[in-house]
């Protein structure tokens, strides 16, 4: 009965193309267990983006350019990524002075309630 009602189909359509099983994740905790067997020391951040890179072909684009324009690319990409990054922390820094001053207030209220 409700296989019929119209929520149902494109709940169903939505999840058609995903695995009915854990393969997919399996995998990549595998791979991150090799990958930190060889490299003991390394990050978790460093881990993470070598497997990303692995898994969404990255690295075969970029083998596949010519040394000109790969260069290119990867300062395009370092000059994006170091400006994500000061986004990131601008909000960061923000979010705790944000926290900062709501304590502060909070506690004045209460010292003085």
């Amino acid at each position: 009965m409700w296989q019929t009602q119209s929520w149902f189909l494109p709940q169903r359509q939505t999840t058609e193309s995903a695995r009915c099983h854990n393969i997919d994740a399996e995998q990549i905790m595998g791979m991150f267990s090799a990958a930190k067997n060889n490299a003991p020391n390394a990050t978790l951040n460093y881990l993470s983006s070598k497997i990303q890179a692995q898994r969404n072909g990255v690295v075969d684009y970029l083998d596949s350019l010519d040394q000109e324009k790969r260069n290119k690319v990867i300062q395009i990409s370092r000059t994006i990524g170091g400006k994500q990054r000061q986004a990131s922390r601008m909000r960061s820094l923000q979010i705790q002075e944000d926290l900062s001053q709501r304590i502060a207030l909070k506690w004045e209220k209460n010292s003085y309630g």
